[in-house]
């Protein structure tokens, strides 16, 4: 009987996140969809300490983790070339926080995919945006490690919707580092208190899944919630994961994200 139920329970899940029944070998044929049996866990129907599943996150595509410090936090599975992109998030002004890289004070466009791939999306939905941008980033400035670039964007109300975002806060590293500082997290807090931003969404910045030595989750995660400041006028922070990551790296990121986020509740009992 419980040989059954555990079977059962097996099926449903791989049909939750594969969006059918499971087959042979399907575990091979899609193997971003392989998870640990710790992605499985379930969840308290309250947010705050307990976490999320990765099941969860796959199916629901936002996850409520509590509030921190009047902050009301997330977390998010995207790709910005979906056309549905951020389709998830509450109306308001939204605020998008990608990573750029210098050397000797000029930007290296080759690094920084999140920011290649909003400045894609802007080349489509907002030329004029993309141009300014574009134009600044590749001489018009001096770029220094840890400064930030807030660009307010001015979208055709008719493109607004495949690229919801009113602001794109550039975070800025030094190419080929991998102790990126985090002064920047204040900075971008600060800005969005300024632009009465509605949602903030924050991707994982410095980290390449690629490149065995880029930063660690636990220490992205960690870091930022360990400097996030007490405001007056909350706002909705979303940690944003990128959709097309394997599910390994995927995984990896959930348990880290639930390490942190026990560990920032904890800190405040």
């Amino acid at each position: 009987m419980l040989r059954r139920r555990f079977l059962k329970f097996l099926a449903s899940a791989s049909a939750l996140i594969t969006g059918g029944p499971a087959s042979p070998g399907s575990e091979i044929a899609r193997p971003v969809r392989v998870l640990s049996t710790s992605a499985l866990s379930p969840r308290s129907a309250e947010t705050g300490p307990t976490g999320f599943s990765l099941i969860e996150l796959l199916t629901r595509k936002s996850v409520p983790l509590g509030k921190l410090r009047s902050y009301f936090f997330h977390v998010s599975l995207d790709d910005i070339a979906d056309p549905r992109y951020l389709s998830h998030i509450s109306r308001g002004v939204n605020a998008l926080v990608v990573s750029a890289f210098e050397a000797n004070g000029k930007w290296v466009p080759k690094d920084g995919a999140l920011a290649r791939a909003a400045l894609l999306k802007l080349q489509v939905t907002s030329p004029n945006d993309y141009r300014n941008v574009s134009s600044q980033l590749a001489g018009k400035i001096e770029l220094a490690e840890g400064s930030i670039l807030p660009f307010e964007l001015n979208h055709p109300t008719k493109s607004r919707q495949s690229f919801p975002i009113d602001h794109l806060i550039m975070a800025i590293f030094e190419e080929g580092s991998h102790a990126y500082p985090f002064d920047w997290v204040a900075r971008v807090f600060e800005i969005a208190a300024k632009k009465n931003v509605s949602n903030l969404i924050v991707p994982c910045l410095g980290r390449n899944w690629q490149d065995r030595n880029s930063l660690e989750f636990r220490t992205f995660f960690q870091s930022f919630l360990e400097r996030v400041p007490t405001t007056r006028r909350p706002a909705q922070v979303y940690f944003s994961l990128y959709a097309q990551w394997p599910s390994f790296e995927l995984e990896e990121a959930t348990e880290s994200l639930n390490a942190a986020w026990r560990a920032s509740s904890a800190a405040r009992l």
